[in-house]
């Protein structure tokens, strides 16, 4: 049926919509050196590059792009691997290198982002290495808007972009800052010479600097005072006001034009969430006070950070380099609760840790669980989408909610984790499920166990060849350098509050793509118009 919204929109196939360029580079003959793009370079479904390589240590023909056009995977196209070029270069001959005929680039960088394109493009030749099939693609038909309403269409689906990159690089920043204040915070206070040198402003030599917490009303931390100032946000603006326009955002975007505005709100609100709390933490964070009141309703910190949390052009495996090799010369400043001075007892992990073999034998728990490197415990059964469990589970250990469990041939990558979200449930015998003695708090100790101290000690005494294992008497060996109860408590509480921030963000993050996708179905199908 003829959508009416969209007469004077005309359709066209695909192969009249855009063009695939044929341009080819060969690094054996050309001796320019251009950045080059492989797969493995372009994020699943975010539009984003994640690095490149140069073309001169390359060995197979590329497909060069121009700085403006768009770059497709078409290997495993299921994957969404999307990237509008920001200079000129080259790339995997997997990826198609789109220009647009008649439709403006910057409308096909969202245009190939659709539910349409996306199903045409999934009807691949081969199965184990299915790509897209042009032949079959090309003769698509699609409705396109007019060029004045693509560059509108364009204009408000980016800004959306822009407020999620914000929220992204907002994220990401405040977990680089969980980890710098994790060293800090898990150093023991000692007047040993490998501390720092000491703070101005009151601090003696050797002393460990002791902080409070301050309320301060904002429940995020810091990006960068340059992303605020590129945005030209007021960092004075009305908190409520903001939380008021959150609310009014969920509307239906069928309903009318208005809508579209309505919609670019989002994407504007987006950006001045991210950009205020830029400005307030960064000023935060660049106090030299490393104090602050502890208040119940206050949602983020005021902490002087180790250096490692401050944002940078390296990349992940450089700044893990950093992290080790501060660690290793005792240069991290300890951080410390005020009201603390008792000094932290040096214990083994064994003198607070038992190990759990309680078995299902009467086959009373059914949930299966299973541990992953990212999300922890999960349902076996929901998470592979199927039972990977034996029949008889009646030889499964029983965990109970509060103990850990590790994979002892996985830990090296992470799969270690406490159980929080189940009561019970019952693992496969293959992992070492342990609990903690009464002098120590499990959630303190599984920050710990996720910091560079556990994970170095870990290192050396992992066992095996071919697959390095952890025993759990080897796990006993590790030794743990453990504050009062009550500190370690503080300190659990004190980065919970974090791990909350950065999920909040997280989930902010979830509905602001969602509100792009069902954005721009609305958009490119014509059922919502912009006025232009």
């Amino acid at each position: 049926m003829e959508n009416k919204n969209i007469r004077d929109w005309k359709i066209y196939e695909l192969n009249e919509i855009l063009e695939i360029k044929s341009n080819k580079f060969n690094p054996l003959k050309d001796s320019n050196n251009l950045k080059c793009i492989e797969l493995e370079h372009i994020s699943q479904e975010t539009g984003v590059l994640l690095g490149y390589i140069d073309s001169n240590s390359q060995l197979s023909i590329k497909n060069q792009f121009r700085k403006g056009e768009i770059l497709f995977g078409k290997l495993r196209p299921y994957l969404k691997k999307y990237w509008k070029a920001e200079f000129d270069g080259v790339c995997s001959s997997e990826i198609w290198v789109f220009n647009g005929k008649k439709a403006i680039n910057d409308f096909l960088f969202y245009f190939i982002q659709t539910n349409k394109f996306t199903q045409i493009a999934n009807i691949s030749t081969g199965t184990k290495m299915p790509r897209a099939d042009w032949q079959y693609m090309k003769e698509i038909p699609f409705y396109i808007p007019p060029p004045n309403e693509q560059e509108k269409i364009a204009e408000i689906l980016s800004t959306v972009d822009e407020g999620i990159n914000a929220l992204e690089r907002l994220i990401a920043l405040k977990e680089q800052y969980k980890k710098g204040v994790m060293q800090r915070l898990f150093t023991p206070p000692t007047n040993t010479p490998h501390l720092a040198p000491p703070l101005a402003g009151g601090v003696g030599e050797g002393d460990t600097p002791c902080v409070e917490r301050e309320s301060i009303s904002e429940n995020v931390d810091f990006l960068a005072l340059q992303e605020c100032d590129k945005m030209g946000v007021d960092c004075h603006a009305d908190k409520s006001a903001r939380n008021d326009n959150e609310k009014s955002h969920h509307t239906d975007l069928e309903q009318s034009k208005r809508e579209i505005s309505a919609t670019a709100a989002i994407a504007s609100e987006a950006k001045q969430t991210a950009s205020f709390v830029i400005a307030r933490n960064e000023m935060t964070k660049q106090s030299t006070n490393e104090s602050f009141k502890e208040d119940s309703l206050s949602r983020t910190i005021n902490m002087d950070c180790h250096e490692s949390t401050c944002v940078d052009s390296r990349n992940d495996d450089e700044k893990n380099k950093t992290h080790n090799a501060i660690a290793q010369s005792g240069t991290i400043k300890p951080l410390r609760f005020k009201g603390f001075t008792d000094k932290w007892q040096s214990v083994r992990l064994g003198e607070v840790l038992k190990e759990c073999n309680l078995r299902n034998r009467d086959l009373s728990i059914s949930l299966v669980l299973s541990i992953t490197n990212s999300l922890g415990f999960v349902r076996q059964k929901d998470y592979f989408e199927r039972e990977l469990a034996s029949d008889d589970i009646s030889k499964y250990k029983i965990i109970c909610k509060g103990n850990f469990a590790y994979n002892p041939a996985r830990i090296n990558v992470g799969s270690i984790a406490l159980l929080r979200e189940f009561d019970k449930g019952v693992l496969s015998p293959m992992y070492i499920i342990f609990k903690c003695a009464e002098s120590i708090n499990n959630i303190f100790l599984n920050y710990w166990i996720h910091n560079h101290h556990f994970k170095r000690e870990m290192a050396n005494l992992l066992e095996g060849s071919v697959r390095q294992v952890l025993s759990f008497s080897a796990m006993c060996e590790i030794k743990i350098k453990l504050p009062s109860l009550k500190e370690q408590e503080k300190i659990a509480n004190f980065l919970s509050l974090i791990d909350d921030e950065i999920q909040e963000l997280k989930n902010l993050l979830q509905l602001r793509k969602t509100q792009k996708q069902g954005l721009m179905q609305q958009l490119l199908s014509g059922k919502v118009r912009v006025r232009v």
